[in-house]
């Protein structure tokens, strides 16, 4: 069964417009797209990414987190959770903490 290839082409997803495909990922499974952020910059990703809303910009926007487990106010030990900060490059909530020494 051949499903016929989804043209992007010209279409805004999440503030990015679609230019055009990216090619250097032909021959493989996934199809990418280059594309123009708001802010101007340009930047490449899959179909899936971009047609599910995963991508909102180029990375210039900060991107919203939901915390499902906010540890802010647990103690461990002596180490208390003062506030989330940031969301490491590996994937892992960052938080502020305060020594109880």
């Amino acid at each position: 069964m051949n499903k016929k290839a989804l043209e992007l082409t010209g279409h805004m997803f999440n503030n990015c417009l679609v230019i055009d495909r990216d090619f250097e990922y032909e021959g493989k499974k996934v199809r990418a797209w280059n594309c123009l952020c708001h802010c101007g910059n340009k930047f490449s990703t899959i179909t899936t990414k971009i047609t599910r809303g995963y991508v909102t910009s180029c990375g210039c926007e900060p991107r919203k987190i939901n915390l499902k487990n906010d540890l802010t106010g647990n103690r461990y030990g002596i180490v208390s959770v003062v506030s989330f900060n940031s969301v490491s490059v590996s994937g892992n909530y960052m938080y502020d903490t305060i020594c109880g020494c």
